[in-house]
């Protein structure tokens, strides 16, 4: 049966497989996108509700900063977690991100 709390899934290049197993097994139904753009349809859009979004840190950090941007704009979205998956970015890419 799936969960009743929605987290919004931007995949990487490298897949988000095996963060979905994991996700589902704690009662947690992923809502799987490819791009930005239909990650804020998602949250214009308030069905299902979304309390968290994941974003890949394997993405260009242009490409995550303008995400987040146009994530962020979306009025429903002001009460999202945003939460970077994926291999941790050295210390000075952080920084920058920061």
């Amino acid at each position: 049966m799936p969960g009743t709390n929605h987290i919004l899934v931007l995949e990487s290049g490298d897949g988000a497989g095996p963060l979905m197993e994991r996700l589902v097994a704690v009662d947690v139904t992923p809502v799987r996108v490819s791009h930005v753009h239909e990650a804020v349809a998602v949250l214009e859009e308030r069905d299902p509700l979304i309390t968290a979004a994941l974003v890949p840190t394997d993405w260009t950090e242009d490409n995550i900063k303008s995400a987040l941007k146009s994530m962020r704009s979306v009025g429903p979205a002001s009460g999202v977690l945003f939460i970077a998956y994926g291999k941790t970015p050295d210390a000075k890419a952080r920084k920058r991100l920061r």
